[in-house]
């Protein structure tokens, strides 16, 4: 069991963006894309193995999310959802930071994919 000093401590902004990227971009699988939550120990399998006090501690942190990163995933999958053998958590702190961040990442996308949509031709550069 990990001592106070050793508990993971709350990520800063910077790092929650690199994350928002990497989940907008698809770079990272986690327990919202998991249809059946008796699934999630399948998709993350160190939870199996976990003491309960490890799953105790995530309660008391307020984990609301676990992900990996895809480059990490086993080469066979579990009804269509890739396995892995490690896991990272969003705590619901992380996940208020996290969250306007996905939506403005969301809203750009569909702001610039409305600009350029063929009903409205793009306007040509100057000569």
């Amino acid at each position: 069991m990990e001592s106070p000093e050793e508990k993971r401590k709350p990520r800063d902004e910077a790092t929650l963006k690199k994350l928002a990227l990497e989940i907008h971009r698809g770079e990272v699988f986690g327990s919202w894309g998991v249809r059946n939550a008796d699934d999630i120990c399948m998709v993350f399998m160190v939870l199996i193995l976990s003491p309960p006090e490890t799953i105790k501690e995530m309660q008391d942190e307020e984990v609301v999310h676990i992900y990996e990163h895809l480059s990490k995933a086993l080469p066979h999958s579990i009804n269509g959802m890739p396995c892995f053998l490690s896991c990272q958590m969003i705590t619901k702190p992380e996940m208020v930071i996290l969250s306007p961040m996905l939506e403005k990442l969301q809203a750009q996308e569909e702001e610039f994919l409305c600009e350029s949509s063929p009903s409205r031709p793009p306007e040509m550069p100057a000569v």
